[in-house]
């Protein structure tokens, strides 16, 4: 008898034959090279709990003229393990017992073997490289047919509420029949198989044939393995990335209550651990809003400038064409607060008035009062039922008396269903489309948190298609932000946002067994935190088959291997699938293995950074302008009509506290003995059109 690795090591053969290929497909090898064919390839698969099990039934008959063996390199789908095994006598089935690998071929090899009596099946089920399994079935008889069948488990890849597989699809020999495949999902689970809709456990033939008229390529198209931004940093690859050959089957996933995660862990021989975590982010994470009332609430200020309220227009224009059942208002605040169209129009109607040229109602001036244009558009929403929403958008540029106190006095009228977002718009060219980064660590940040909503910083954009992305995040939340995991040994490089439609899949090797891990998160404003504990079912049942999935394995030795592998009934560099119909012996058709026969951050977030100078004094040295003397002559132009003279001397009659941003007046303070001398005094001064010698961010105080 030959060396008890004979079974593998003379398979390399047909390994390398597979290997050398474009497109891995299964090959068919008869050991004494009689037309073997295989009449048969059906394919059974239950999806259920993140798992598609498939059952393989493959039938082979010889149409020789003397016994021989059939020697198949099966080609496995991605991430599939296999798991047991049978073979069908004449009447029944008899299942496969796992064994030692060696042990395995041994017992194989002697059943097979030249001997005095009449020929049964036996049959072997064995690891040859990562991917691929070995099966080899002796005797087929003349004029008659060998059925053979075994289970594959496979971890289902989610993306966009879909759960996604592979099977080997591409079939290069002609004796190896096309493969016909049913699937069965949870009830009602909609099923498609190549991007085609098929019926509940409707049987389709997936195969194709390289000689066929054009159809191999279908199998052959790297374009769905592209990968978007997220994935590149944050996946070990595209979310379902069927190899070369492989076709798609997709099942509709049970609905998510925003997470699902399973976790399991497994004892390995030897101390370690198996750990397997897997993380699924429901598709729609919230639902968009139905017929709300929305009230853009727009920084009117010389500092966000024409070109500042030209692009919130357009980012409120953007929303309103994502959200088309919602009413629209828009208020626009400087240093106190307009109603824009006077109404709450329909989607249609808002659009129309705001694409054209910016009226009166639009143009920049003095006033940075955040509060006053909330407390606006909390009034026009007091009395609205249903959803509510405020998106203001502002270059966050605040006067120093300005507190989220008074934002928050502000929005009280609104009432219930409120949800507000406050976004640092930077407009661009047009030229890019809009990004928005979230960011909680924002000055303003407190006031849309304790809202419902975010604050973002959106930078780019200019035109309304520019800003569709952008606005898309503010309709509805598209992510989990925040996202953390707590609560394990090891450290998981965690990605900080998880988006809706995505998954993650952790599989690795741990010192200690974690009781549970903990997922926390952000949906907006919402925090939401899952306990997952330990699936004792799925880490006794799935998670050591696992181990076999990946390259993994190579991390543990060989018995850490052999627990995981005995533990699961899967076949590995370990172990093999035996099957043996009862009476088998060495027949006198046996195979002669000896002659070589059968060879196998206010500002923060980012514009601009700014201090404080002491009062009347520039915050910049050298030989800049004199700016207390320049805003006094402008201020008491601008208050002779209301006092009937120039400045008088100091201690006058009119005390003035006036705050600047740049070329903005953002804050006004008139003390006068004449109430209605001081109310003249501050419309006026807030009517000022500073020079533009003025720099940075200041404060004067000036008696008149």
């Amino acid at each position: 008898m030959k060396d008890a690795k004979n079974v593998v090591a003379a398979l390399a053969t047909v390994v390398a034959l597979v290997c050398a290929r474009q497109a891995r497909a299964d090959v068919l090898v008869s050991t004494r090279g009689e037309p073997l064919v295989e009449t048969a390839h059906v394919v059974d698969v239950e999806v259920a709990d993140g798992i598609a099990t498939m059952v393989v039934e493959r039938t082979f008959e010889n149409k020789g003229s003397s016994p021989d063996q059939v020697e198949l390199e099966i080609v496995l789908p991605d991430g599939a393990v296999a798991t047991g095994m049978r073979i069908k006598g004449q009447n029944e089935w008899y299942g496969g017992e796992l064994m030692e690998a060696q042990m395995a071929s041994v017992v194989y090899e002697s059943l097979t073997g030249y001997g005095p009596w009449e020929m049964k099946d036996p049959a072997i089920l064995f690891w040859s490289d990562l991917g691929t399994l070995g099966l080899w079935m002796f005797p087929v008889n003349p004029g008659t047919r060998s059925t053979v069948e075994y289970t594959l488990v496979v971890p289902v890849q989610y993306r966009d509420g879909k759960n996604a597989f592979s099977y080997p699809a591409l079939v290069e020999q002609s004796e190896l029949a096309l493969p016909g495949l049913a699937v069965v999902g949870p009830k009602k689970a909609k099923v498609w198989v190549d991007g085609k809709k098929i019926g509940k456990g409707q049987r389709v033939s997936l195969g194709t044939r390289p000689w066929g008229e054009g159809t191999a390529d279908s199998y052959e198209d790297d374009d769905q393995c592209e990968m978007d931004e997220w994935e590149e940093e944050w996946s070990p690859g595209p979310a379902f990335c069927p190899g070369d050959g492989m076709a798609t089957v997709e099942v509709q996933a049970p609905p998510i209550d925003t997470v699902s995660a399973r976790y399991g862990a497994f004892a390995l021989a030897g101390g370690a651990w198996l750990v397997r975590l897997e993380i699924d982010a429901a598709k729609v994470l919230r639902l968009a809003p139905v017929k709300a009332d929305v009230v853009f609430v727009v920084d009117g200020s010389r500092s966000f400038g024409e070109s500042g309220i030209a692009a919130a227009v357009e980012l409120a224009r953007a929303y309103a064409a994502l959200l088309p059942d919602a009413r629209y208002e828009m208020v626009i605040f400087r240093h106190g607060a307009a109603r824009v169209l006077g109404d709450l129009v329909e989607a249609d109607a808002f659009d129309e008035a705001m694409k054209g040229p910016a009226g009166p109602a639009l143009e920049p001036g003095n006033g940075s009062h955040l509060d006053e244009g909330l407390r606006l558009a909390a009034s026009i929403l007091a009395k609205r039922k249903g959803p509510k929403r405020i998106v203001a958008i502002t270059d966050s540029i605040m006067r120093s008396s300005y507190s989220n106190e008074l934002s928050d006095l502000a929005l009280e009228a609104a009432g219930e269903g409120l949800v507000v977002h406050v976004l640092e718009l930077v407009p661009g060219d047009g030229g890019y489309d809009a990004t928005l980064e979230r960011m909680d660590d924002h000055d303003l940040a407190p006031v849309p948190l304790g809202h419902g909503g975010i604050a973002a910083l959106v930078t780019d954009g200019g035109r309304k298609d520019g800003y569709l992305e952008a606005a898309r995040e503010l309709v509805r939340p598209l992510r989990i932000d925040g996202f953390v995991l707590g609560n394990l040994e090891m450290d998981l490089d965690a990605p900080p946002a998880l988006p809706g439609g995505r998954a993650l899949r952790y599989t690795f090797i741990a010192d200690t067994e974690p009781q549970f891990v903990k997922i926390e998160g952000l949906v907006w404003a919402e925090r939401f935190d899952l306990i997952v504990p330990v699936d004792q079912d799925y880490s006794y049942e799935v998670v050591p088959a696992l181990l076999f999935s990946s390259e993994i394995f190579w991390e543990v030795d060989e018995k850490a291997q052999m627990s995981a592998a005995a533990a699961a009934g899967a076949v590995s560099p370990m172990t093999s699938y035996l099957c043996v119909e009862p009476g088998v012996r060495p027949s006198i058709e046996g195979i002669d293995y000896g002659s070589g026969e059968g060879t196998l951050g206010v500002g923060s977030m980012g514009s601009i950074g700014y201090g404080y100078g002491a009062a009347g004094i520039s915050m910049q040295a050298g030989s800049q302008p004199d700016y207390a003397a320049v805003l006094s002559g402008q201020a008491g132009a601008a208050i002779a009509h209301c006092t009937g003279s120039q400045p008088q001397d100091a201690g006058g009659s009119v005390e003035i506290e006036i705050e600047t941003t740049w070329r903005e007046i953002v804050d006004v303070g008139v003390r006068a003995d004449d109430p209605a001398l001081g109310a003249c005094v501050e419309a006026a001064l807030w009517g000022i059109d500073l020079d533009p010698v003025f720099e940075g961010k200041q404060r004067f105080d000036l008696a008149m």
